[in-house]
């Protein structure tokens, strides 16, 4: 993978305004900017999967069961209005 990366005009004017009120360079800026993205992304994927095991392990429904359970009761309300 290449060291250097294309940014849109609009971007780069904006990271090297931030590195002026900063006083730090744009390519710092720029890797404390993709590594805090990364971060983000890595805790995203482990909070979803915490969701879903936590929805598991407290009996949450999935989608088809709770279409499943709806049709039954549908039914079971048919069956009790031709009664």
């Amino acid at each position: 993978m290449p060291d250097t990366i294309a940014l849109p005009r609009a971007l780069q004017a904006r990271l090297e305004k931030a590195a002026a009120r900063t006083r730090a360079s744009p390519e710092s800026l720029a890797r404390q900017a993709i590594a805090a993205h990364l971060d983000y992304l890595d805790w995203r994927v482990k909070a979803i999967r915490a969701g879903f095991l936590s929805g598991k392990t407290e009996g949450w429904r999935s989608t088809e069961e709770v279409f499943a359970a709806v049709s039954a009761q549908r039914a079971k309300r048919v069956g009790k209005k031709a009664a």
